[in-house]
Protein backbone atom coordinates (compact mmCIF):
# COMPACT_ATOMS: atom_id res chain seq x y z
CA UNK A 1 0.00 0.00 0.00
CA UNK A 2 2.60 2.78 0.71
CA UNK A 3 4.33 1.66 -2.51
CA UNK A 4 1.53 2.40 -4.58
CA UNK A 5 1.15 5.35 -2.57
CA UNK A 6 4.67 6.45 -3.05
CA UNK A 7 4.14 5.63 -6.71
CA UNK A 8 1.54 7.86 -7.08
CA UNK A 9 3.20 10.92 -5.81
CA UNK A 10 6.11 10.52 -7.71
CA UNK A 11 3.86 10.27 -10.83
CA UNK A 12 2.34 13.61 -9.67
CA UNK A 13 5.41 15.61 -9.35
CA UNK A 14 6.75 14.22 -12.64
CA UNK A 15 3.53 15.39 -14.35
CA UNK A 16 3.67 18.94 -12.86
CA UNK A 17 7.43 19.39 -14.46
CA UNK A 18 5.73 18.53 -17.74
CA UNK A 19 3.43 21.57 -18.28
CA UNK A 20 3.88 24.10 -20.83
CA UNK A 21 5.49 27.55 -20.30
CA UNK A 22 2.06 29.63 -20.92
CA UNK A 23 2.90 32.65 -20.57
CA UNK A 24 6.06 32.58 -23.16
CA UNK A 25 7.05 34.49 -26.08
CA UNK A 26 8.41 33.53 -29.30
CA UNK A 27 10.83 35.52 -31.10
CA UNK A 28 9.12 36.35 -34.15
CA UNK A 29 6.63 37.59 -31.12
CA UNK A 30 9.02 40.41 -29.63
CA UNK A 31 10.90 43.75 -30.94
CA UNK A 32 13.94 43.27 -30.44
CA UNK A 33 15.90 46.44 -29.35
CA UNK A 34 19.43 46.60 -31.29
CA UNK A 35 20.17 50.43 -30.12
CA UNK A 36 18.13 53.30 -28.41
CA UNK A 37 18.88 56.92 -29.16
CA UNK A 38 17.28 59.18 -26.31
CA UNK A 39 16.51 63.06 -27.49
CA UNK A 40 14.09 66.07 -25.96
CA UNK A 41 11.09 67.56 -28.04
CA UNK A 42 10.23 70.77 -27.88
CA UNK A 43 8.02 70.65 -25.73
CA UNK A 44 10.68 68.93 -23.32
CA UNK A 45 8.70 65.40 -23.89
CA UNK A 46 11.44 62.15 -24.06
CA UNK A 47 11.76 61.04 -27.59
CA UNK A 48 13.19 57.46 -28.42
CA UNK A 49 14.50 56.68 -31.95
CA UNK A 50 14.52 52.49 -31.76
CA UNK A 51 16.29 50.71 -33.65
CA UNK A 52 14.25 47.36 -34.08
CA UNK A 53 15.91 44.20 -35.96
CA UNK A 54 13.97 43.17 -38.49
CA UNK A 55 12.78 39.48 -38.65
CA UNK A 56 13.24 37.69 -42.17
CA UNK A 57 10.98 35.14 -43.44
CA UNK A 58 13.95 32.41 -42.96
CA UNK A 59 16.53 33.27 -40.36
CA UNK A 60 17.21 36.72 -38.68
CA UNK A 61 17.74 39.94 -40.56
CA UNK A 62 21.63 40.55 -40.65
CA UNK A 63 22.48 37.21 -41.22
CA UNK A 64 22.79 37.09 -44.84
CA UNK A 65 19.85 38.51 -46.40
CA UNK A 66 19.42 39.32 -49.89
CA UNK A 67 21.33 42.86 -51.46
CA UNK A 68 19.52 45.82 -50.33
CA UNK A 69 17.31 44.89 -47.60
CA UNK A 70 16.82 46.80 -44.65
CA UNK A 71 18.11 45.35 -41.57
CA UNK A 72 16.70 46.99 -38.77
CA UNK A 73 13.82 49.69 -38.85
CA UNK A 74 14.06 52.87 -36.75
CA UNK A 75 10.75 53.25 -34.59
CA UNK A 76 10.32 56.64 -32.71
CA UNK A 77 8.20 57.51 -29.83
CA UNK A 78 7.49 60.07 -27.42
CA UNK A 79 6.18 59.75 -23.88
CA UNK A 80 6.70 62.29 -20.11
CA UNK A 81 9.61 59.34 -19.52
CA UNK A 82 11.76 56.29 -20.86
CA UNK A 83 9.19 54.16 -19.63
CA UNK A 84 6.03 55.75 -20.90
CA UNK A 85 7.57 56.59 -24.38
CA UNK A 86 8.63 52.58 -24.33
CA UNK A 87 4.76 52.04 -24.04
CA UNK A 88 3.50 53.77 -26.65
CA UNK A 89 5.74 52.05 -28.64
CA UNK A 90 3.92 48.85 -28.18
CA UNK A 91 0.73 50.31 -30.15
CA UNK A 92 2.84 51.09 -32.79
CA UNK A 93 4.93 47.66 -33.24
CA UNK A 94 2.23 45.37 -31.96
CA UNK A 95 4.62 43.76 -29.85
CA UNK A 96 6.79 43.49 -26.64
CA UNK A 97 10.04 45.39 -26.42
CA UNK A 98 12.89 43.41 -25.67
CA UNK A 99 16.14 45.11 -24.68
CA UNK A 100 18.37 42.24 -24.10
CA UNK A 101 20.01 42.68 -27.53
CA UNK A 102 20.69 46.29 -27.29
CA UNK A 103 24.32 47.33 -27.73
CA UNK A 104 24.25 51.10 -27.51
CA UNK A 105 22.11 54.42 -25.57
CA UNK A 106 22.91 57.25 -27.25
CA UNK A 107 21.84 60.56 -25.45
CA UNK A 108 21.26 63.33 -27.82
CA UNK A 109 22.76 66.85 -26.81
CA UNK A 110 19.62 68.43 -25.73
CA UNK A 111 18.92 65.24 -23.23
CA UNK A 112 22.58 65.25 -21.57
CA UNK A 113 21.92 68.66 -20.89
CA UNK A 114 19.40 67.63 -18.11
CA UNK A 115 19.64 65.72 -15.02
CA UNK A 116 21.30 62.13 -16.83
CA UNK A 117 20.28 59.71 -13.72
CA UNK A 118 16.59 60.40 -14.59
CA UNK A 119 16.93 59.70 -18.28
CA UNK A 120 18.85 56.47 -17.58
CA UNK A 121 16.99 55.39 -14.39
CA UNK A 122 14.51 53.09 -16.82
CA UNK A 123 17.57 51.43 -18.34
CA UNK A 124 19.17 50.90 -14.66
CA UNK A 125 15.85 49.34 -13.33
CA UNK A 126 14.85 47.58 -16.41
CA UNK A 127 15.74 43.67 -16.03
CA UNK A 128 15.81 42.72 -19.56
CA UNK A 129 18.50 46.12 -20.16
CA UNK A 130 21.78 45.06 -20.35
CA UNK A 131 24.10 47.07 -17.73
CA UNK A 132 27.15 46.56 -20.52
CA UNK A 133 25.93 48.35 -23.06
CA UNK A 134 27.72 51.26 -24.74
CA UNK A 135 26.43 55.12 -23.21
CA UNK A 136 27.47 57.50 -25.43
CA UNK A 137 26.65 61.24 -26.19
CA UNK A 138 25.64 62.72 -29.67
CA UNK A 139 26.69 65.98 -31.26
CA UNK A 140 23.52 66.87 -32.01
CA UNK A 141 20.54 64.62 -32.45
CA UNK A 142 20.60 60.89 -30.89
CA UNK A 143 17.87 60.37 -34.32
CA UNK A 144 20.32 61.65 -36.75
CA UNK A 145 22.85 58.37 -35.49
CA UNK A 146 19.92 55.83 -34.73
CA UNK A 147 18.80 56.86 -38.65
CA UNK A 148 22.54 56.56 -39.81
CA UNK A 149 23.47 53.59 -41.53
CA UNK A 150 26.89 51.80 -42.00
CA UNK A 151 28.67 50.62 -45.41
CA UNK A 152 29.95 47.46 -43.76
CA UNK A 153 27.59 46.22 -40.73
CA UNK A 154 24.23 45.21 -41.50
CA UNK A 155 23.02 46.53 -38.31
CA UNK A 156 24.27 50.01 -37.44
CA UNK A 157 24.19 49.52 -33.40
CA UNK A 158 26.33 46.51 -33.81
CA UNK A 159 29.15 48.75 -36.08
CA UNK A 160 29.25 51.82 -33.69
CA UNK A 161 29.77 48.89 -30.74
CA UNK A 162 32.32 48.02 -32.89
CA UNK A 163 33.95 50.97 -33.35
CA UNK A 164 33.51 52.51 -29.11
CA UNK A 165 35.94 48.84 -28.36
CA UNK A 166 38.02 49.70 -31.36
CA UNK A 167 38.49 53.32 -30.47
CA UNK A 168 39.46 52.23 -26.70
CA UNK A 169 41.67 49.08 -28.17
CA UNK A 170 43.69 51.49 -30.14
CA UNK A 171 43.85 54.97 -27.87
CA UNK A 172 42.13 56.81 -30.66
CA UNK A 173 40.93 59.32 -28.97
CA UNK A 174 37.64 57.38 -27.19
CA UNK A 175 36.84 55.52 -24.26
CA UNK A 176 34.41 52.45 -23.70
CA UNK A 177 31.80 53.43 -21.06
CA UNK A 178 29.25 51.17 -20.07
CA UNK A 179 25.67 52.13 -18.82
CA UNK A 180 27.05 49.93 -15.12
CA UNK A 181 30.44 52.78 -15.32
CA UNK A 182 28.43 55.90 -16.51
CA UNK A 183 26.00 55.29 -13.76
CA UNK A 184 28.14 54.51 -11.07
CA UNK A 185 30.53 57.56 -11.76
CA UNK A 186 26.79 59.45 -11.89
CA UNK A 187 26.44 58.16 -8.03
CA UNK A 188 29.79 59.39 -6.90
CA UNK A 189 30.41 62.72 -5.22
CA UNK A 190 34.63 62.57 -5.85
CA UNK A 191 34.46 62.32 -9.85
CA UNK A 192 31.91 63.18 -12.64
CA UNK A 193 30.54 61.14 -15.46
CA UNK A 194 32.40 60.99 -19.11
CA UNK A 195 30.79 59.02 -22.40
CA UNK A 196 32.39 59.28 -25.83
CA UNK A 197 31.06 61.59 -28.68
CA UNK A 198 29.77 60.32 -31.29
CA UNK A 199 28.92 62.58 -34.58
CA UNK A 200 27.76 62.46 -38.25
CA UNK A 201 30.58 63.85 -40.23
CA UNK A 202 30.83 64.54 -44.01
CA UNK A 203 32.75 61.71 -45.65
CA UNK A 204 35.32 63.12 -48.39
CA UNK A 205 34.79 61.79 -51.50
CA UNK A 206 37.70 62.42 -54.60
CA UNK A 207 39.45 66.02 -55.18
CA UNK A 208 37.37 68.41 -53.41
CA UNK A 209 34.01 66.52 -53.80
CA UNK A 210 31.96 65.58 -50.81
CA UNK A 211 29.57 62.42 -50.42
CA UNK A 212 27.26 61.05 -47.91
CA UNK A 213 28.03 61.40 -44.02
CA UNK A 214 29.37 59.00 -42.19
CA UNK A 215 29.88 58.36 -38.18
CA UNK A 216 32.74 59.10 -36.06
CA UNK A 217 33.40 58.82 -32.51
CA UNK A 218 36.09 61.10 -31.55
CA UNK A 219 36.64 62.35 -27.69
CA UNK A 220 34.22 62.40 -24.57
CA UNK A 221 30.96 64.68 -23.51
CA UNK A 222 31.90 65.58 -19.94
CA UNK A 223 29.15 66.04 -17.41
CA UNK A 224 29.73 69.02 -14.48
CA UNK A 225 28.69 67.62 -10.79
CA UNK A 226 24.79 68.29 -10.95
CA UNK A 227 25.35 65.57 -13.92
CA UNK A 228 24.41 67.74 -16.72
CA UNK A 229 26.21 67.98 -20.18
CA UNK A 230 29.39 70.74 -19.98
CA UNK A 231 31.23 70.35 -22.87
CA UNK A 232 32.93 67.75 -25.31
CA UNK A 233 36.97 67.27 -25.39
CA UNK A 234 38.87 66.55 -28.06
CA UNK A 235 40.96 63.49 -28.97
CA UNK A 236 44.06 65.02 -27.76
CA UNK A 237 42.77 65.83 -24.41
CA UNK A 238 40.83 63.09 -24.24
CA UNK A 239 43.61 61.26 -24.84
CA UNK A 240 45.28 63.60 -21.73
CA UNK A 241 42.33 62.13 -19.73
CA UNK A 242 42.97 58.70 -20.04
CA UNK A 243 46.88 58.91 -19.30
CA UNK A 244 45.90 59.93 -15.45
CA UNK A 245 43.21 57.03 -15.46
CA UNK A 246 45.60 54.65 -16.96
CA UNK A 247 43.23 53.40 -18.90
CA UNK A 248 45.03 53.09 -22.34
CA UNK A 249 45.82 49.60 -23.20
CA UNK A 250 47.69 50.65 -26.16
CA UNK A 251 48.30 53.93 -28.16
CA UNK A 252 50.34 55.64 -31.10
CA UNK A 253 52.68 58.04 -30.65
CA UNK A 254 53.98 60.58 -33.83
CA UNK A 255 57.78 61.86 -32.98
CA UNK A 256 59.95 64.08 -34.68
CA UNK A 257 63.42 63.55 -35.11
CA UNK A 258 65.83 66.86 -34.44
CA UNK A 259 68.99 64.85 -35.61
CA UNK A 260 67.27 64.29 -39.35
CA UNK A 261 65.73 66.88 -41.01
CA UNK A 262 61.42 65.73 -41.82
CA UNK A 263 61.84 62.50 -40.33
CA UNK A 264 58.78 61.69 -38.17
CA UNK A 265 58.72 58.40 -35.96
CA UNK A 266 56.01 56.12 -34.86
CA UNK A 267 56.04 55.29 -30.93
CA UNK A 268 53.54 52.45 -30.07
CA UNK A 269 53.11 52.16 -26.50
CA UNK A 270 52.86 48.55 -25.32
CA UNK A 271 52.42 48.95 -21.25
CA UNK A 272 51.26 51.93 -18.69
CA UNK A 273 51.29 52.16 -15.38
CA UNK A 274 49.48 55.14 -13.97
CA UNK A 275 49.77 56.49 -9.79
CA UNK A 276 47.48 59.35 -8.50
CA UNK A 277 48.73 60.42 -5.20
CA UNK A 278 46.48 63.33 -3.22
CA UNK A 279 48.42 65.40 -0.36
CA UNK A 280 46.82 67.82 1.60
CA UNK A 281 49.11 71.18 2.20
CA UNK A 282 49.74 72.67 5.74
CA UNK A 283 47.50 75.45 4.42
CA UNK A 284 44.48 72.61 4.01
CA UNK A 285 44.55 72.86 0.07
CA UNK A 286 44.66 69.27 -1.40
CA UNK A 287 47.47 69.02 -3.92
CA UNK A 288 47.88 66.15 -6.55
CA UNK A 289 51.18 64.09 -7.98
CA UNK A 290 50.84 62.65 -11.12
CA UNK A 291 52.99 59.78 -12.01
CA UNK A 292 53.26 57.72 -14.92
CA UNK A 293 55.66 54.94 -16.62
CA UNK A 294 55.24 53.69 -20.18
CA UNK A 295 57.04 51.11 -22.07
CA UNK A 296 57.01 51.26 -26.05
CA UNK A 297 59.01 50.23 -29.08
CA UNK A 298 59.61 52.44 -32.49
CA UNK A 299 56.90 51.06 -35.08
CA UNK A 300 57.95 53.09 -38.15
CA UNK A 301 61.10 55.73 -39.74
CA UNK A 302 60.38 57.73 -41.93
CA UNK A 303 61.94 58.46 -44.32
CA UNK A 304 63.16 54.79 -44.24
CA UNK A 305 66.63 55.17 -43.65
CA UNK A 306 68.18 53.35 -40.89
CA UNK A 307 69.89 55.88 -38.75
CA UNK A 308 71.56 54.59 -35.34
CA UNK A 309 68.27 55.49 -33.51
CA UNK A 310 69.99 53.37 -30.28
CA UNK A 311 72.26 56.60 -29.85
CA UNK A 312 69.20 58.68 -29.66
CA UNK A 313 67.14 56.60 -27.73
CA UNK A 314 67.08 58.95 -24.69
CA UNK A 315 66.16 62.10 -26.84
CA UNK A 316 63.44 60.18 -28.12
CA UNK A 317 62.39 59.19 -25.06
CA UNK A 318 62.24 62.34 -23.36
CA UNK A 319 60.18 63.83 -26.84
CA UNK A 320 57.71 61.15 -26.05
CA UNK A 321 57.10 62.01 -22.52
CA UNK A 322 57.04 65.69 -23.08
CA UNK A 323 53.68 64.65 -25.95
CA UNK A 324 51.97 62.72 -22.84
CA UNK A 325 53.01 65.80 -20.23
CA UNK A 326 51.56 68.14 -22.52
CA UNK A 327 48.13 66.27 -23.26
CA UNK A 328 47.99 65.61 -19.67
CA UNK A 329 48.35 69.35 -18.90
CA UNK A 330 45.80 70.36 -22.04
CA UNK A 331 43.65 67.84 -19.98
CA UNK A 332 43.69 69.40 -16.54
CA UNK A 333 43.56 73.17 -18.02
CA UNK A 334 40.15 72.10 -19.63
CA UNK A 335 38.64 70.40 -16.76
CA UNK A 336 39.54 72.64 -13.99
CA UNK A 337 38.15 75.65 -16.31
CA UNK A 338 34.64 73.17 -16.80
CA UNK A 339 34.73 72.41 -12.94
CA UNK A 340 34.54 68.42 -14.05
CA UNK A 341 36.95 66.19 -12.12
CA UNK A 342 36.64 63.42 -14.58
CA UNK A 343 39.72 61.64 -13.00
CA UNK A 344 38.59 60.93 -9.80
CA UNK A 345 40.99 63.13 -7.18
CA UNK A 346 38.11 63.84 -4.98
CA UNK A 347 37.93 60.15 -4.41
CA UNK A 348 41.25 59.62 -4.42
CA UNK A 349 41.32 62.36 -1.23
CA UNK A 350 38.07 60.80 -0.20
CA UNK A 351 39.90 57.39 0.68
CA UNK A 352 43.38 58.97 1.74
CA UNK A 353 42.05 61.93 3.31
CA UNK A 354 38.40 61.36 4.65
CA UNK A 355 38.06 63.88 7.40
CA UNK A 356 39.63 66.57 5.36
CA UNK A 357 37.69 65.46 2.26
CA UNK A 358 34.10 66.00 4.30
CA UNK A 359 35.21 69.11 5.00
CA UNK A 360 35.91 70.30 1.76
CA UNK A 361 33.39 68.15 0.14
CA UNK A 362 30.80 70.63 -0.67
CA UNK A 363 33.13 73.16 -2.38
CA UNK A 364 35.02 70.42 -3.99
CA UNK A 365 33.62 72.12 -7.92
CA UNK A 366 35.33 74.81 -6.92
CA UNK A 367 38.77 73.38 -5.22
CA UNK A 368 39.52 71.58 -8.02
CA UNK A 369 39.29 74.23 -10.47
CA UNK A 370 41.89 75.62 -8.84
CA UNK A 371 43.80 72.26 -7.06
CA UNK A 372 47.57 72.33 -8.31
CA UNK A 373 49.36 69.41 -9.48
CA UNK A 374 52.41 67.84 -10.74
CA UNK A 375 53.23 65.55 -13.66
CA UNK A 376 56.04 63.29 -13.96
CA UNK A 377 56.43 61.08 -16.50
CA UNK A 378 58.95 58.40 -17.50
CA UNK A 379 59.18 56.48 -21.10
CA UNK A 380 61.41 53.56 -21.97
CA UNK A 381 62.11 52.24 -25.60
CA UNK A 382 62.08 48.81 -25.23
CA UNK A 383 62.82 47.83 -28.84
CA UNK A 384 63.57 50.44 -31.82
CA UNK A 385 63.26 47.48 -34.82
CA UNK A 386 66.34 48.45 -36.45
CA UNK A 387 65.81 47.22 -40.06
CA UNK A 388 69.66 46.14 -39.69
CA UNK A 389 68.84 43.58 -36.75
CA UNK A 390 66.14 42.04 -39.02
CA UNK A 391 68.22 41.60 -42.22
CA UNK A 392 71.07 40.15 -40.26
CA UNK A 393 68.75 37.19 -38.24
Amino acid sequence: MKYKLVCCLIIILLTSLLTGCWSRLEIDERALVMGVGVDETEEGMIQLSIQILLPREHGVAGEGGEGGEESVWVAETTGHTIFDATRNLVTKTGRDIFWQYSEIIVLGEDVAEREVERVLDAFVRDRDARLNQKVLVADGKASDIMNATHEQQAIPSDAVAEMVRAQDTLGKGGTRVTLLDFSQKIKSTGRVAFAPRIELVQEEGEGDELEGEELKISGIAIFDHEDRFASFLEADETRGVNWILGDLDSTLLVLTEEFEEGAEISFEMISLASKVEPDILEDGTPKMAIELELDGNIGEKQPTVDLPIEDHKKILEKKAATVVENEIKSALERTQKLQADVFGFGEAIHNEFPDQWNEIEEEWPDIFAELPSEVEVQVNIRRTGLIRDRFDE
